[in-house]
């Protein structure tokens, strides 16, 4: 699985960093930039009116250079000299406009990997520019004017765009903020006016260390993960609910929901509002969870886990009525998530916390729902359970067990019945189509379940294709 980092990552490069690259746009910080876009998909690079236009300056510094040497090459070139090869040398065709329009589009069209069109406009209403706080720092001889600098008006300006957006769009609280510029003064003036914590380099090689040793971080902890099986978290809060019915409320407060109702446009419900419910079976139905690291802090990270279930469950619904009430099943398929916090002890790992995030059933979630039933105050309603509440099958590719929730009574169907000496007989059926855990390889079986007269279970069989499945004894309660 492919690592995305989700860290919110928000740099800003000075013009003197664009212009030491001398706009060479196959050159190191452009290429290793655009993979780094890819490890992390968060990674912002701050830029601002100001500083656009202060690039164009001095991409247009570069471009001239190099327009004069391509005139100087085309004055010196002394074609005839060359004989019938001279055809292959012709470079008439090169436009310096041309040319200069093709690199301000190449630097907008890697530029917009990271930002927005909207931050090159100097007319973008989102800036606005403090004068007087410029002059009095340029009187004062206050960074970016401190020492020999007088007249860095544009850098003044400049640390007030940057201050706007990392102090002030809610949108950049989270996000770490790097100033990477190889002007002292400048690196002066962001520390002494922008009040929140900021890294800050004078070399985009000093970034790119510390995303290469936070991506070997990162792998370090996904690597735990995706190596260890912390269902069992989620399966426990589950399986207190399994198997027996309890007030909605109870469910709640365990930040479980479960909502029957199906509300259309006009808001009219013509689903249920459960009273009690009970979780029959829940199972993990995808082989690899997706793992999110959303924060690492030193030796600990903040991670979580998207782990994506069927459950099924049966709801009761109070009519009103004072014998009778309504039971419906329902099987639903939603995705869980497991928060937890990890910390790093020398080469091992340890949970420090871990949690179930809220499980919603709902409209969205609901794949299948039953016709109510209706079941009457005292009335004895038998139920065929299994001794064990799982299965397991033995892969015959890879030699491994995997489990199984074990079927109970509404999960069967009845496939025959005949006479026998005690009276008739019923053969109860329960197909089932899984995967093995580890290889993917396909189970396909049965479970058969015979019945006697008076809920007497004669006898119980297991089969299966693709593996040896362990057997269960029934009967009923």
């Amino acid at each position: 699985m492919k690592n995305i980092i989700s860290d919110k990552i928000l740099v800003f490069f000075d013009t003197n960093i664009f212009r030491n690259t001398g706009f060479n746009f196959q050159n190191e910080f452009y290429v290793r930039l655009m993979e780094l876009k890819i490890k992390f998909p968060n990674l912002t690079i701050l830029v601002v009116p100001v500083l656009y236009h202060e690039i164009l300056n001095q991409l247009r510094k570069a471009t001239e250079i190099q327009i004069k040497e391509v005139e100087a090459v085309m004055e010196s070139l002394e074609r005839n000299k060359f004989g019938t090869y001279s055809d292959k040398l012709d470079i008439s065709q090169f436009n310096a406009d041309d040319f200069i329009d093709s690199k301000i589009t190449e630097l907008k069209d890697f530029l917009l990997h990271f930002t927005e069109a909207k931050y090159f406009d100097l007319d973008n209403e989102e800036f606005s520019y403090n004068t007087s706080e410029v002059l009095q720092d340029f009187f004062d001889g206050n960074a970016p004017f401190s020492g020999n600098k007088k007249y860095e008006f544009k850098d003044a300006f400049l640390i007030q765009n940057i201050k706007q957006i990392v102090s002030g769009e809610a949108e950049n609280s989270e996000s770490q903020v790097i100033i990477v510029s190889a002007d002292v003064g400048f690196r002066e003036g962001v520390m002494s006016k922008i009040d929140r914590e900021i890294i800050i380099y004078d070399d985009y090689k000093k970034f790119f260390d510390l995303l290469s040793q936070r991506e070997e971080k990162y792998q370090s902890f996904y690597s735990f993960v995706s190596e260890n099986d912390f269902s069992h978290i989620v399966n426990d809060k589950l399986s207190k609910f399994k198997c027996s019915f309890v007030e909605k409320y109870i469910l709640e407060k365990e930040d479980i929901v479960v909502d029957g109702r199906d509300l259309d446009k006009k808001g009219y419900h013509h689903g249920y509002d459960y009273n009690e419910i009970c979780i029959n079976t829940f199972k993990i139905i995808d082989k690899e969870p997706k793992i999110n690291i959303i924060r690492i802090d030193g030796m600990r990270a903040n991670l979580s886990i998207s782990y994506k279930y069927r459950i099924s469950l049966t709801g009761i619904v109070d009519n009103g009525y004072y014998n009778e009430s309504q039971t419906v099943d329902e099987e639903h398929i939603t995705t869980v998530l497991l928060n937890m916090k990890v910390e790093e002890n020398h080469e091992n790992f340890d949970i420090i916390e871990s949690n179930v995030e809220k499980i919603v059933l709902y409209k969205k979630t609901l794949r299948k729902r039953s016709e109510p039933r209706y079941v009457y105050s005292g009335e004895y309603v038998p139920s065929l359970q299994p001794d064990l509440s799982e299965f397991t099958i033995l892969c015959e590719n890879c030699k491994k067990e995997s489990n199984f929730d074990s079927p109970t009574s509404r999960d069967f169907e009845v496939t025959a019945s005949w006479e026998g000496n005690m009276g008739d007989l019923v053969q109860h059926t329960y197909y089932f189509n899984e995967n093995c855990s580890y290889c993917g390889n396909d189970f396909e079986g049965e479970f058969i379940v015979t019945e006697y007269p008076y809920l007497m279970i004669d006898n119980c069989e297991a089969s299966c294709k693709g593996g040896e499945v362990s057997t269960l004894d029934y009967s009923y309660y």
